[in-house]
């Protein structure tokens, strides 16, 4: 291609995305997955705002303090206030939370008064701002309307906009959970005010407190302190105008005065309400900006689900730095009560985790990448050993040690190399020494593992198979890693030991992972059953296929690939009766879920992570069309902009949406240089800025059945890489090349990478790979390059 036409080509798709960058957060439903309950989940959500990554976020209560993580029901009109809140999932619950209200009242206030009505369809939510315009006092109305209140959220503030009605009592409410008459509590003057709270659901050591540092304007008439929480009265029963008052709150896990320091940091007296609300917006857009779209326009609704999805990625896990004095950043360590040098990372269970979301944020966030790792390393050498669920210490949630996978992941990949000893001393104690009985770390039962190559059933440890293979995939990133770092003892070690697990676990004659007796004999097993004694939140059915790392074994234990392929046909269409069987113990929500697509999807359940590799296998075994037929299907039936086939899970299903959908590349062999690719749902083309100074991904999809772009075109009938070369630069400075008016990190709050080119300053190569196997190396795809999808809407020849 002449290069100004390259160029005009470029430009062209710039202007395209910038149309849709000026409005890219309407596209985002923070409500999405926010209608659930115990026995059917959406999402498991509740609406988040706040930075992304962000050290606290914004939500809204509409449930009393008695209705505990379900604190938000999106059909409820009762307001409870803004709440600041640490919550990652519903089954974690909250730390360090306090809530944030305005009441009116024409009487004196009644000290029990913590709750208002309000118009949820009169509400705005978005990633950057909150706004309720009709908070009404019994739903009553004065003439001049109810309370309005806005509130924009920082790193580790927020800023509070409220209006209040002439001819009422007037309040801010600043409302600690967990108060009492003991609790600390500064009342200053002009409206300053300090608090704490320490209410938590575990995960944190003695003294444990969130410190709170406000100050209101103007100065209210009176300041009470209700055991702890904090009220800013206005007399406004004379006035003939509305009131404004602007709240600025700002927290710290260290100490009040380092509280204080966020709050002087973020937002000084200088900074006007508006102005941080356009920053927040800024720094939203330019992270949703990674992904530019060109050519064919996108329908509505998937920009919608494509958004908010994207949106969800950029939550979790939590960063829980703050800025010491001297300008270095520092964090409160939940796993020893000190103040520690550097990132902690926390508000994430790598279960879920370790599956989409380090490798979509490598590459759309790698800044954000490097942090997290170093978050996690922190968090190790804080506790002695890798948390597998933290909030904000070690919970212990869910079986196996799949952090070491993100680890093993990020030394194979060369990412944050310089903490590549220090990550696998980590996973390396993980997977050989096994910690005490009753901790909350490690692998339980590793000896016996390593012994025998399984974990005996009824040995006093639950979900013996699904823990078993959780370890054996562990076991083999971690070879992997080994290998990389010249540690090749280890390596040989675990590598035969995840294979003999496998192998074990295995049983050929029902073609099942199923469990063992301590004698090593099968044991009778329901494969319906959804038993914890043997699994994780699945049967036999969803793990089944749980060989990630090792496809070869499945391939030859169903008796060839199309054995295989038959296989993983029937799992989506065969009619399973009874779909789950709860075996007396209650049935999860979970089975629920999968029983309401099982018509559709057979014992396939996207609602939740067992089966969220059985696509890639499907590829990794060469059963192409198997798998673009129902990748196609799960993309555009079980994604809405409403919500999700069941919990969300702090990203990682958001992250699996992203990562198919929107690029087309999966990975399931964490220890392998090596991306499975399906065809995008995207229409047309787009790229994606990776780091480093101008390189691009590439995408285009390109119909190859003469139909029209609003056909589903699942099936790949060719795939073809062109790899890009350096081009000189034509500038005295480099740095040149790149607009910043035209973002796509966060440009003008702290750069990332320093906007999208101007023009090109990478060159396709005229050399091209036909990816015929549907693999692509890791490694090759960093440097840049385009992907060149040739679909239909039938299978191809």
């Amino acid at each position: 291609m002449p290069k100004h036409i390259g160029i005009i080509l470029f430009l062209k798709a710039a202007m395209l995305s910038i149309s849709l960058g000026d409005g890219i957060l309407e596209y985002v439903n923070v409500l999405a997955g926010t209608s659930n309950s115990y026995e059917l989940s959406t999402g498991g959500e509740t609406p988040l705002m706040g930075r992304p990554f962000g050290f606290n976020h914004w939500s809204v209560q509409t449930q009393p303090d008695t209705q505990g993580s379900r604190y938000f029901d999106p059909s409820s009109r009762s307001f409870y206030g803004v709440r600041c809140t640490h919550q990652p999932s519903v089954w974690i619950g909250d730390y360090g939370y306090f809530l944030v209200n305005a009441l009116v009242s024409p009487q004196a206030f009644d000290r029990s008064q913590t709750s208002v009505s309000f118009a949820p369809l009169q509400t705005t939510y978005k990633p950057h701002y909150f706004k309720s315009s009709a908070l009404l006092p019994d739903f009553k109305a004065s003439a001049m309307g109810g309370v309005r209140m806005e509130m924009t959220p920082t790193e580790h503030a927020a800023f509070f906009r409220f209006s209040f009605p002439p001819g009422m009592n007037s309040r801010v409410l600043v409302r600690i959970v967990d108060g009492n008459s003991s609790t600390p509590v500064v009342l200053g003057k002009d409206g300053n005010f300090a608090t704490r709270t320490s209410v938590n659901n575990g995960g944190v050591p003695h003294g444990f407190a969130m410190f709170i540092r406000g100050v209101v304007d103007p100065a209210p008439s009176r300041m009470h302190n209700l055991d702890g929480s904090i009220a800013l009265d206005y007399d406004t029963t004379e006035n003939s105008d509305r009131l404004t008052v602007h709240l600025r709150v700002a927290t710290s896990f260290i100490s009040d005065e380092q509280a204080q320091s966020n709050l002087d940091r973020e937002l000084p007296p200088c900074k006007a309400f508006d102005s941080v609300v356009m920053e927040g917006e800024a720094i939203w857009r330019d992270r949703l900006s990674v992904i530019r779209f060109a050519g064919t326009k996108q329908s509505s609704r998937f920009l919608r689900i494509f958004y908010t999805n994207f949106y969800r990625t950029q939550l979790f896990p939590r960063l829980l730095g703050e800025y010491d004095g001297q300008d270095q950043v520092v964090h409160y360590s939940p796993y020893n009560g000190r103040v520690m040098p550097g990132e902690l990372s926390t508000d994430s269970g790598f279960w879920d985790a370790y599956r989409t979301v380090y490798l979509w944020i490598s590459f759309v966030a790698p800044d954000i990448l490097d942090r997290l790792l170093e978050g996690w390393v922190n968090a190790y050498k804080e506790a002695g050993w890798l948390p597998t669920w933290a909030s904000p210490g070690q919970r212990g949630s869910m079986v196996g040690t799949m952090g070491d996978v993100v680890f093993a992941w990020a030394i194979v990949a060369n990412k944050s190399s310089h903490l590549a000893e220090e990550m696998y001393a980590a996973i390396r104690r993980d997977a050989f020494e096994e910690p005490s009985a009753g901790s909350l770390y490690g692998r339980q039962g590793l000896q016996g593992y390593a012994q025998h190559g399984f974990m005996a059933a009824h040995g006093g440890l639950s979900e013996v198979v699904s823990r078993g293979l959780n370890y054996a995939f562990a076991d083999s990133t971690i070879a992997a890693a080994a290998t990389v770092l010249g540690h090749h003892s280890d390596a040989e070690i675990l590598r035969k030991r995840a294979e003999k697990a496998l192998e074990k676990s295995f049983n050929p004659q029902n073609k099942l992972f199923e469990p063992l007796d301590t004698h090593g004999k099968w044991l009778k097993m329901n494969p319906t059953s959804w038993s914890d004694a043997y699994f994780t939140e699945a049967s036999a059915l969803q793990y089944r296929f749980y060989a990630p790392a090792n496809t070869d074994f499945l391939v030859s234990k169903y008796g060839g690939k199309d054995a295989l392929c038959g296989q993983i046909e029937e799992h989506f269409t065969k009619q399973v009766t009874p779909v789950y069987t709860a075996d007396g113990r209650g049935v999860i929500h979970e089975e629920t879920e999968m029983s309401l697509t099982s018509e559709d999807f057979g014992q396939y359940g996207h609602n939740n992570q067992p089966s969220h590799h059985v696509l890639g296998v499907a590829v990794a075994a060469g059963c192409f069309t198997v798998a673009d037929k129902y990748m196609e299907r799960v993309l555009r039936e079980l994604y809405s902009p409403e919500g999700w086939p069941g919990d969300e899970d702090n990203g990682e299903m958001a992250a699996w949406f992203m990562l198919n959908a929107g690029l087309g590349l999966y990975e399931i062999d964490f220890g392998a240089d090596e991306l499975l690719i399906f065809s995008p749902l995207i229409r047309g083309d787009f790229s994606i800025a990776l780091p480093g100074e101008g390189r691009l991904l590439r995408v285009e999809n390109v119909r190859r059945d003469g139909c029209s772009a609003t056909t589903p075109s699942p099936y790949v009938c060719e795939v073809h890489w062109y790899p890009s070369s350096p081009m000189e630069s034509t500038e005295d400075n480099a740095s040149s090349a790149f607009d910043s008016s035209v973002p796509y990190g966060v440009s003008a709050h702290g750069s990332i990478r320093g906007g999208w080119p101007r023009r090109p300053i990478s060159r396709e190569s005229d050399a091209h790979i036909v990816l015929s196997d549907r693999r692509l190396a890791r490694s090759e795809l960093s440097k840049g390059g385009r992907l060149l999808f040739y679909t239909s809407s039938t299978p191809c020849e």
